[in-house]
């Protein structure tokens, strides 16, 4: 029994020692600052009423790696810019600059011209990895919102599908932008 009483009391010990080694200081609703630096920049962008908002999160799909990135193209009165947030060591984040953007009209057009295939189906792929990264893409426009996650296995195995496409093109321009 005296060991029973031990055993527990260590265990609270290192809980209560994890907790602080590892937990958050401040209290925040988020596990990483940059979702808590992301969900700010998407209010203002919001309370600017900006036209259109397309977020693109590149992410490991069972938490975040190293090439964590969310980036936002958004119009604003016939003007497009982008702006990215990127994850670093230690629960640490860089932001870019906003740039003029004006490649995001390729990407609405894309998407307006091949709406009904990007939303109707899905790229194939004769891989499955168990974990692996991706894009968690939401387009908000015209009053109406589309979501959608496409892992890069199928992305680059179906490159001649319409959502790879889509996905694709986000990803090229943003690169040209977050990797200057």
């Amino acid at each position: 029994m005296k060991n029973h009483f031990r055993n527990l009391w260590l265990c609270l010990v290192v809980l209560l020692l994890c907790s602080k080694i590892y937990g958050q200081t401040e209290k925040s609703k988020y596990v990483f600052k940059m979702d808590e630096a992301s969900a700010e920049f998407e209010s203002e962008l919001k309370a600017k009423k900006v036209d259109t908002i397309l977020k693109a999160f590149y992410h490991f799909d069972n938490g975040r790696g190293n090439k964590a990135t969310k980036i936002f193209f958004w119009t604003k009165n016939g003007n497009s810019y982008v702006k990215a947030i990127r994850t670093k060591k230690n629960n640490r984040y860089t932001e870019s600059d906003i740039n003029d953007c004006p490649e995001f009209n390729n990407i609405l057009d894309f998407f307006s011209k091949n709406e009904s295939e990007i939303k109707s189906t899905e790229p194939e792929s004769e891989l499955w990895i168990s974990h692996n990264y991706g894009y968690s893409i939401t387009l908000e426009l015209n009053d109406s919102e589309y979501n959608t996650y496409l892992r890069d296995e199928k992305r680059l195995y179906d490159k001649e599908h319409f959502k790879s496409k889509w996905i694709s093109l986000i990803d090229i321009i943003a690169k040209a932008y977050i990797d200057k």
